[in-house]
């Protein structure tokens, strides 16, 4: 083939390529702007006290001490605000924004791992799962970064990204919740796990880079939980003193109580799909690791913990929580299929 006409085809593939991104940046700037209006409709008025809360962290004031270490997104708030006329109207263009980006994430590497087809069911899926998750009266800032953050997880878990990848990945995901340390975990029981498989001595830069992102991830959030921290508002606001100062919020007993009501009370209500949701996880989870358990045996042992990690760490009822799990859902379900 002549050069003049290769080089031909490389500019078709370049065209080809950034209309398709144009596209994809269209319709997921679309499906934002829809979001958005989801949210509104269904959190409505109760999504200002949200805002508020991611204020409160850039101002030193959480509802909850636990909460000061989550700075990523209100930081980009704030960091927004000098565009806009107030930190309300940056948070609403974050929101709609981090949406985006996070859809056309989903389309661009689902296509990049599994093709086309994939890739716009992938874009679906996300955002069903998305409006299923939806419920008064709490979507903080975090929540909205924490959901790129793990599409960039199960990318780099499919892609078999090493050390650095997730290293870097985790590096940003600590300063926007503790679920970055599900990051660390992996990082420590995927190659274990591969190296027992194996019958082998394991690789020792991924599971040693796991362990000292969750021993300096420790320190990080202690640390700017004592530094930025300059009172815990939620004793106050939610009359609840005896949660004042706490470094973790035991959810044990509500979720029990929870979960004894929806059984014994059986009705056709939203919240009968909440556990149903947590067992498509673990059930996902569970075929990819028994069809190819080398690779995906870490993974899902990893989203195990996550699931039984939330009855303890996490209020059920406030289903925000779970939208970092809608990635491994949407892209997962792909991953499934090819090894069908």
């Amino acid at each position: 083939m002549k050069n003049n006409d290769k080089n031909m085809i490389i500019m078709i593939q370049s065209a080809s390529g950034k209309r398709r991104h144009a596209i994809w940046a269209a319709v997921s700037t679309l499906f934002a702007v829809a979001q958005f209006r989801m949210i509104m409709l269904i959190i409505g008025q109760d999504y200002g006290a949200s805002i508020n809360a991611a204020l409160g962290v850039v101002r030193g004031l959480p509802h909850w001490r636990v909460y000061q270490s989550r700075v990523l997104g209100p930081w980009m708030v704030e960091a927004l605000s000098p565009f806009f006329n107030d930190f309300t109207s940056a948070h609403v263009f974050y929101t709609i924004a981090l949406t985006a980006i996070a859809g056309w994430l989903v389309l661009a590497l689902t296509r990049r791992r599994f093709g086309d087809p994939a890739s716009w069911g992938a874009f679906l899926l996300f955002h069903l799962l998305f409006i299923f998750l939806l419920n008064k009266p709490w979507l903080y800032a975090w929540d909205h970064s924490g959901i790129i953050i793990f599409i960039l997880f199960i990318y780099f878990v499919l892609s078999e990204k090493d050390w650095r990848w997730f290293t870097a990945l985790f590096s940003v995901a600590i300063f926007n919740r503790e679920s970055a340390f599900y990051i660390a975990l992996w990082m420590v029981l995927d190659p274990t796990i591969k190296a027992m498989l194996d019958r082998a001595r394991p690789r020792l830069a991924m599971p040693l880079a796991g362990l000292l992102c969750l021993g300096l991830g420790l320190e990080v959030v202690d640390q700017l939980r004592e530094r930025l921290l300059v009172r815990e508002i939620g004793p106050d606001l939610f009359n609840m003193p005896d949660m004042a100062g706490k470094s973790f919020h035991n959810q044990w007993d509500l979720n029990l109580a929870f979960l004894r009501q929806i059984t014994t009370h059986f009705s056709l209500s939203f919240e009968i799909l909440i556990p149903l949701f947590l067992l498509a996880v673990l059930g996902l989870a569970t075929v990819l690791a028994w069809r190819d358990p080398r690779r995906y045996l870490g993974l899902a042992l990893t989203y195990g913990v996550v699931v039984a990690s939330m009855f303890v760490a996490a209020a059920l009822q406030e289903t925000r929580v779970m939208l970092e799990l809608v990635p491994f859902l949407a892209m997962g379900v792909w991953a499934l299929r090819k090894e069908a």
